[in-house]
């Protein structure tokens, strides 16, 4: 019988086994490297705790003792990216380095078993050159010591994929939205300044407790929004629409950014009313970014320096009087409300998008039709809380999933006015209908359960603006001026009067004042009592049909053509 190892030449054998053992030593080398390199980067990992370093803690305190710094926030976030980068750096070399490792120890282990094969193929030792005594011996260590980096290759991926800690929030925190008005009717869609000096009395025309002027390139019945020292809004009209922003303190124009092409964008809308416009939807910002939608479904995102983060198009919505919506917030989320067409088409959806990405988060559909109407998040007893109203529902969703919660059927014709929310109760109104006051506990369809109580004179009934409350009591204001006070507890009646001049923007509450703004630009400002009590009066010169924004003691009004910032020099 033949030997096998005669069909192998001696020298092919003798440069084979050389061959893998050299690279079976050369991968057992990488591999060992790999090893150090992943056990050092690792207890990194577990050290270096990018939230926690000594540098964000020293910067965390300065902003905690100076919050309206904005200098010092804006330290704080490029702080916290670069801190997050490195982390994930660290991670991403981790997953780099197992793999290397992996291969490493495949190729070392194909190495080894190659030199042992090549040693049994060398011919009988009395009649050739015999192979290097040490081949098996080697290839053997080889083999129980890749196996040894194996198993600790495996021990220190269980290790470094182990889910990490959550990171802590990046997101404003209560406080921080608090002092500042970021979105439609503030930081939680009921529009009660927290200021302790609300600016009164002023009088445009004449310049009393005016602070500056400034021009809008482009018309828009958006409303401010303000964080730290910048305000936003935007204007726009078919051929363009931009967005601005303007120093808090001066009123100067501190960037203007234009829409450019979105790709899938589709025709713009055949017709949008001029009591809309092209630029009626309010934006939204967390101090780090400003979100603005507008009626050809264009959700853009710029960060507060003015440079474009991202861009979508949602599509041309299919509205009769053009998109209107806000936009909402709720941590990270930029929260959009896209009803349109009718109830049963399936148009209408809830979107949720990154705002620092644009990835979107979630999309929920809505059995409703078109609507006007902005969702709010509210802070209540059983958790956060995103509300809407659209013919015939009020729905509540978990802002963060958008998992409906629970729904109240109240409400019937065009929806314009939005939900407040106070005193515990959730105020949804409509001039078709009533005004609703909800206890937001409930799940399911609540509406035979949940309805604390309800007020339906329909000529106290708006179909524009929205309601506001401040927990003892809510205000109602009508297209046609009428202004009625209800009881919070009871939904009683308290008093009424007309101001026989039309309003467009919702009333605002701040420093214990109730401020009416009428579309020829006057401003009535009471006080919130049992009975009608007026304190001032004053007149902004222009047209008005936005709300205000208030941060400090100063409130910021768009006019007609202008900006304007008033309060104590």
């Amino acid at each position: 019988m033949t030997d096998p190892r005669a069909l192998w030449h001696p020298r092919l054998a003798r440069l084979a086994l050389r061959a893998a053992t050299a690279s079976a030593a050369l991968a057992a080398g990488v591999a060992v490297t790999a090893a150090v390199l992943l056990a050092v980067n690792h207890v990194r990992l577990r050290l270096a705790d990018p939230l926690d370093s000594p540098e964000m803690k020293q910067i965390k305190t300065q902003v905690a003792a100076a919050p309206k710094d904005s200098s010092l926030r804006q330290r704080l976030s490029e702080l916290d990216s670069r801190l997050r980068q490195e982390h994930f750096s660290r991670r991403d070399m981790q997953t780099r380095g197992l793999w290397v490792l992996a291969g490493a120890i495949v190729v070392c282990l194909v190495c080894a078993h190659t030199a042992v094969i090549s040693r049994r193929r060398l011919p009988d030792p009395m009649n050739h050159a015999s192979p290097p005594a040490n081949a098996s011996a080697l290839g053997r260590w080889a083999i129980a010591g890749c196996t040894v980096l194996l198993a600790a290759a495996a021990v220190l991926a269980g290790w470094t994929t182990r889910p990490p800690a959550p990171p802590a929030p990046t997101w404003p925190g209560p406080a921080e939205l608090a002092a500042n008005w970021p979105a439609f009717r503030g930081f939680d869609g009921s529009p009660v300044s927290r200021t302790s000096e609300p600016p009164t009395p002023f009088d445009v025309r004449t310049g009393k407790g005016v602070l500056w002027k400034t021009p809008l390139p482009l018309p828009g019945h958006s409303s401010p929004v303000v964080w730290d020292n910048r305000v936003f809004l935007t204007g726009g009209t078919s051929e363009k629409r931009e967005v601005y922003c303007l120093a808090a303190d001066d009123g100067r124009m501190l960037w203007t950014q234009t829409v450019g092409d979105i790709p899938g964008r589709e025709p713009p809308p055949a017709e949008i009313l001029e009591d809309t416009g092209w630029a009626a939807p309010t934006p939204v910002t967390d101090g780090r970014f400003v979100a603005a939608i507008f009626p050809n479904g264009d959700l853009v995102c710029y960060s507060v320096e003015g440079k474009l983060a991202w861009a979508v198009n949602l599509g041309t919505p299919k509205n009769g009087y053009g998109h209107a919506s806000s936009l909402a917030m709720y941590h990270n989320l930029v929260l959009v409300q896209y009803d349109q067409g009718s109830e049963t088409d399936g148009r209408s959806c809830l979107l949720a998008f990154d705002i620092a990405t644009g990835r979107q988060a979630y999309r929920r559909p809505r059995s409703v039709g078109q609507s006007w109407t902005s969702p709010i998040v509210i802070a209540t007893a059983v958790g956060d809380q995103l509300i809407t109203c659209s013919n015939p529902w009020v729905i509540a969703y978990q802002p963060a999933s958008g998992t409906e919660l629970w729904r109240v059927k109240c409400l019937e014709g065009d929806g314009g006015p939005s939900a407040a929310y106070a005193g515990g109760l959730v105020l949804a109104a409509n001039e078709s209908s009533m005004l609703a006051a909800i206890r937001p506990d409930g799940q399911g369809d609540v509406t035979a359960s949940k309805l604390a109580w309800k007020y339906d004179e329909a000529h106290h009934l708006p179909n524009i603006c929205s309601p506001v409350a401040d927990g003892t009591r809510a205000y109602l204001l009508t297209t046609e001026g009428m202004l009625t006070c209800l009881s919070m507890a009871d939904g009683r009646k308290l008093w009424e009067h007309d101001f026989k001049e039309k309003c467009i923007a919702s009333p605002t509450l701040a420093g214990g004042l109730l401020y009416i703004f009428t579309e020829k630009g006057a401003v009535h400002v009471l006080a919130t009592a049992d009975e009608y009590r007026e304190v001032s009066t004053a007149d902004v010169g222009e047209s008005c049909r936005t709300c205000p924004a208030f941060a400090g003691d100063r409130m910021f009004i768009r006019t007609e053509k202008h900006l304007l910032a008033v309060g104590k020099n």
